[in-house]
Formats: C-alpha cells, sequence, structure tokens
C-alpha cells in the first residue's frame, strides 16, 4: 500500500514514565488517513535514514542551503494546514495491528526516501518521504517525544544515528582479541562509507593496561571532532565496552578504507585493531 505525506501530526503513547510507541498520524495525498505506531527500535531506524539525508543536506552550498531553507518553510506551512487531528480516544485504545514492526529504507532517491513498514498484522506500506519533508518529520517526532517529557530518549536515539557498530573487541591475556558482532541490514550499512577501527587504553587501578577495541562505520573520517565525539558516545551502547564509559582512557582512530562503502572483512578488523595496539604499546 502507498502512503505518502500531505499532513502529519505526531504523539507518544506512554504506560507510566515508560514509552511504548511514537504515534504518527499521516494524511496522504489521494487515500484516507493512516495512523501508525513506532515502538522504539522502528522509530530510531526511520530517523537513522532521515538523519543520513540531512547530514547531506549540511554538505550544500551556500545558495544551495537558502533555496532549501526557503522550500522547507513552505512545505512546513503546507503539512501544518493539512495537519490531522489525533484523538485522545486513537491514542489509549491504539490498535496494535498497526505496530510498525520493521522498517527498511527501500529506496534512497534524490528527492525522496522510500521506506517498506511492515505492521504487526503482516501488511506493509511504501512510505514516502520528499526530501523537503524530512526535516518537518524529525522535528514532529522530537516535539512529540519533548511534550511528553521523554527527553532522555529522544537523546538517546539522537545519540544512535551517525554510526553503525560492527565489531566489539577486548584484548586477552594471550594477546589476541575476543570479540562480538552486530549484523545490520544491507540498507544501514549504506548509510555509512567510512568504517573506523578505535583502540581504547585504559589502566586500572592496579596500574594494569587495559585494550578495548571497536569497529564501527560512520559518515567522518579518522582526524574529525564528530569521530572524537561518536569514540565517547557508543561506550553507552556496548555491554563489552561500557565498562569504559567514564573512564579516562586513551583512545586512537584509525580509517579502515580510502575508498567509501568499501567492505572491510573480520580478518582486516581484527589486524587492524592488533596494529594499532602494537603501534601504541611501541610509542610507550
Amino acid at each position: 500500500m502507498f502512503l505518502d505525506i500531505q499532513g502529519l501530526n505526531t504523539g507518544v503513547i506512554r504506560h507510566g514514565d515508560n514509552f511504548l510507541a511514537l504515534a504518527m498520524k499521516i494524511r496522504p495525498t489521494n487515500t484516507t488517513e493512516t495512523l501508525l505506531f513506532f515502538p522504539a527500535l522502528s522509530l530510531r531506524d526511520l530517523l537513522m535514514g532521515l538523519e543520513s539525508r540531512i547530514a547531506q543536506h549540511h554538505s550544500q552550498t551556500e545558495e544551495q542551503r537558502h533555496a532549501r531553507a526557503n522550500t522547507h518553510q513552505r512545505i512546513k506551512q503546507s503539512m501544518l494546514a493539512a495537519m490531522p487531528e489525533i484523538s485522545q480516544h486513537e491514542l489509549s485504545h491504539a490498535d496494535i495491528a498497526q505496530r510498525v514492526e520493521k522498517v527498511v529504507l527501500s529506496a534512497n532517491d534524490k528527492d525522496k526516501l522510500t521506506y517498506t513498514l511492515t505492521l504487526h498484522n503482516g501488511s506493509e506500506y511504501q512510505f514516502v518521504i520528499a526530501d523537503a519533508q524530512i526535516e518537518h518529520v524529525v522535528m514532529a517526532s522530537a516535539m512529540a517525544l519533548k511534550n511528553a517529557g521523554m527527553n532522555t530518549l529522544m537523546l538517546r536515539l539522537s545519540s544512535m544515528l551517525d554510526f553503525l557498530p560492527r565489531y566489539d573487541a577486548e584484548r586477552k591475556k594471550d594477546g589476541n582479541f575476543e570479540y562480538d558482532t552486530y549484523d545490520h541490514p544491507t540498507w544501514k550499512n549504506d548509510l555509512f562509507p567510512y568504517q573506523q577501527a578505535i583502540i581504547y587504553i585504559y589502566t586500572d587501578e592496579a596500574g594494569n593496561k587495559q585494550e578495548y577495541g571497536t569497529v564501527i562505520k560512520t559518515r567522518c573520517q579518522s582526524n574529525t571532532a564528530e569521530i572524537e565525539a561518536i569514540s565517547r558516545r557508543l561506550l553507552k551502547y556496548s555491554q563489552r565496552l561500557n565498562i569504559l564509559d567514564g573512564k579516562a582512557c586513551q583512545v586512537i582512530v584509525r580509517t579502515l578504507t580510502a575508498t567509501p562503502h568499501q567492505t572491510v572483512a573480520l580478518e582486516d578488523c581484527m589486524r587492524a585493531l592488533h596494529q594499532l595496539s602494537q603501534s601504541s604499546q611501541q610509542k610507550h
């Protein structure tokens, strides 16, 4: 079923202080209004694709950004004028059949993004968001979370959109890395052109050096403020690396490929972590 956006409204379903879903009511161009419910993981996947497109906008020229700002303001006013109402009854009696269980960015075109949404009842929507509508959809989602007092969730979601973990590793006494693997669908991998190997060196209370590593995909290269911020932030979301969160660490980052979107095999990733570890030891 095809679903585009003429108008949009959002709200939050919660149980006490616990977030259950973002309600998104959509007024399409040629069909009846549709109410969808995005739990946290589905909302994260939707926002990940939108955030990737917004990041591309940042690289535009000043003239392009100015033209875009004018278009965005016009589209925003048009969408606000066509905004459908969401009743309290619709939120308190949410239809579980309309819960979005899976989000896939199935087409990443210049003028629009197309998501395939799989609902709890097994039906699918081809959900199309025009390029000029993206910022409004993000702002409407963020505003609903803010108004519901879900600031912690909003910050958590926003901090997970600019990187994709591939491997987390811990250096053992025998010198080898024990690692965890993250599997991601192709569409997510395609959003991030660069792969970074990161080594964390931490000296524990006994004076022993502990080494951890990770390989992630990002949109930035190693010598940037962005990757420095990501290297600190991702510690919160890894069970293996979480032990380092808040601790003083030496951090070494290396971009694994000069060619964007080139796939790096597991063996090469572990080799890169090993080489980074060795180079850090030689410097000391």
